[in-house]
C-alpha cells in the first residue's frame, strides 16, 4: 500500500479538504512505481486520438479500476491530451472544468501574495505553476512573444478547444460559485450523476483577477485572439479534428 510523501499543508481554499493523497493510500505501491513513468506530467502534453502511448493507458487504467463504485480522476494538463482519452476511454464521462483565465493566472502567481507581475520572464517566486505552463508551451511548440499572461491564456485558449470537442460537460466555476445549487440541479441531478444537491460549502474569497486592471487583461487577450486567428501554423498543428 502507498503511504504517501510527508503531510503538506492543504490550501485555505479548498474547503473540507484534509489530505490530497487519501484516494492514493489504497492503491498496491509496487504496481504504482511499475506504471508511472515521469514523461506523464514532463512531456508529451499533447496527444492526439491515434498516438501511441500504451504506457500511460495502463497507468490510467490501474488508477481508475482499483476502486468499488464510480472511479473519479481529476487529470490535470490533460487539457491537449482530451482526444487520447477519448479515443482509449470511450465508455468514461469526461467532464471539462473551466475557469476565467484570468484567475486561473492570479492562483497560479499567488493570490494575495501582492507579487510583481510585470516581468517578461516567469519569476522563480510565481512559485511552480507558471513554470509548468511556460513547459508544456515549450513541449508543444507555443511561443506567444510579450508578458507570459499570453502565452498561459493562448495555451488555456488551446486547451478549451481540445477538451470543448470531446467532453461530455462542461463544468464552469463561475457558475458554481454563482449558485450551486441552481447548477447542481442541472450538471450532477439532471446528468444522472447524483440523487441529490450536495452540502458544499462554496467560498467566496477564491475569486477575481489580481495584479493587472480588467482593461489590461482584455488588450492581453485580444491580441491573443488576434495572433491565433491570424497565425495558421498555430491552430493548425494545436487544435486537430477530434473525429480525424
Amino acid at each position: 500500500m502507498i503511504a504517501g510523501p510527508a503531510p503538506i499543508q492543504v490550501d485555505r481554499t479548498h474547503t473540507d479538504v484534509q489530505d490530497y493523497w487519501s484516494e492514493y493510500r489504497d492503491l498496491d505501491e509496487k504496481r504504482f512505481r511499475e506504471l508511472w513513468m515521469p514523461w506523464f506530467g514532463r512531456e508529451r502534453f499533447q496527444l492526439n486520438a491515434n498516438d501511441d502511448a500504451p504506457d500511460l493507458y495502463e497507468y490510467l487504467k490501474f488508477l481508475v479500476s482499483v476502486r468499488d463504485g464510480r472511479p473519479v480522476l481529476k487529470f490535470v494538463r490533460a487539457n491537449l491530451r482530451a482526444q487520447w482519452l477519448r479515443a482509449h476511454f470511450p465508455d468514461s464521462w469526461i467532464v471539462h472544468i473551466t475557469r476565467r483565465p484570468r484567475d486561473v493566472w492570479t492562483s497560479a502567481v499567488g493570490r494575495g501574495s501582492h507579487r510583481v507581475d510585470m516581468n517578461l520572464e516567469p519569476d522563480p517566486t510565481w512559485g511552480a505553476f507558471p513554470t509548468y505552463y511556460s513547459m508544456i508551451a515549450d513541449d508543444i511548440g507555443l511561443a506567444v512573444p510579450g508578458h507570459p499572461y499570453r502565452q498561459f491564456y493562448a495555451l488555456w485558449l488551446l486547451g478549451e478547444r481540445h477538451v470543448g470537442a470531446v467532453a461530455d460537460d462542461t463544468w464552469v466555476y463561475e457558475d458554481m460559485v454563482g449558485d450551486f445549487p441552481a447548477w447542481a440541479g442541472s450538471h450532477l441531478i439532471d446528468a444522472g450523476l447524483a440523487r441529490s444537491i450536495p452540502t458544499v460549502r462554496v467560498r467566496g474569497d477564491a475569486r477575481g483577477a489580481e495584479f493587472h486592471s480588467d482593461e489590461w487583461y482584455d488588450q492581453q487577450e485580444a491580441e491573443v485572439d488576434a495572433l491565433l486567428a491570424t497565425n495558421f501554423s498555430l491552430t493548425e498543428q494545436l487544435v486537430t479534428d477530434p473525429d480525424q
